[in-house]
C-alpha cells in the first residue's frame, strides 16, 4: 500500500518527492498532539481507528511550529507565508540560543584558565617606616599587636593552602 498524506487536498506521496517525509498521526485517543493534527488537517473521518493515516510533516519539539502541520492547500496563502516566516524565527531562535550557550562555556573556561594562571601573593613583611609613623607609645604598642596578628593569620592561610 502507497503512502501518502491523508489531509484533504494534498496529493504528497512518499517517493514523488525526495526528502519528503510522512509520520503517523499520533495514535492516543486522549493525546493533546492528536487532537491538534486533527483539527489542523481538517477530518473528522480520522478519529475513528484509521491507523495507517499519514501526515507530511512533523517535529519533536512543541515549541517548533512544525509540532503540528500547518501548511496545507486549504489554508490561505498569507497563512502559510506567517507559518513558513515563523519557522524561520523559531530556528534563528534556536541557532542563536546555541550560540549564546556556547559563548557563555567559553566564557566559563576562559575566566578558569585564567584563574589557573594568576600567581599567588606572598605575604609581604611591614616596611620599617611604617612603624615609625607613630610616636605615642599605646599607639606604637597596638600597632606592633596588630602587626603580629596579621602575621600570623597569614602564616595560617599558608598553613592551610598547603593542606
Amino acid at each position: 500500500m502507497p503512502d501518502s498524506c491523508c489531509s484533504i487536498g494534498c496529493a504528497n506521496r512518499r517517493g514523488d518527492r525526495p526528502g519528503l517525509c510522512l509520520y503517523r498521526i499520533p495514535s492516543e485517543k486522549e493525546n493533546p498532539e492528536r487532537r491538534l493534527w486533527i483539527c489542523a488537517i481538517r477530518r473528522a473521518d480520522v478519529l475513528g481507528q484509521n491507523e495507517f493515516a499519514k501526515e507530511c510533516a512533523k517535529s519533536d519539539d512543541p515549541l517548533s511550529p512544525d509540532w503540528v502541520p500547518s501548511i496545507f492547500p486549504h489554508t490561505p496563502a498569507t497563512k502559510k507565508r506567517k507559518k513558513e516566516h515563523d519557522m524561520e524565527r523559531y530556528q534563528q531562535h534556536r541557532r542563536m540560543q546555541r550560540r549564546v550557550d556556547q559563548q557563555k562555556k567559553q566564557d566559563a573556561v576562559d575566566v578558569l584558565l585564567n584563574l589557573t594562571s594568576v600567581p599567588e601573593a606572598e605575604p609581604s613583611p611591614p616596611a620599617e617606616d611604617e612603624l615609625q609613623q607613630c610616636e605615642n607609645k599605646s599607639c606604637k604598642a597596638m600597632i606592633e599587636s596588630l602587626q603580629r596578628e596579621c602575621n600570623g593569620l597569614r602564616e595560617e592561610n599558608f598553613r592551610l593552602k598547603d593542606i
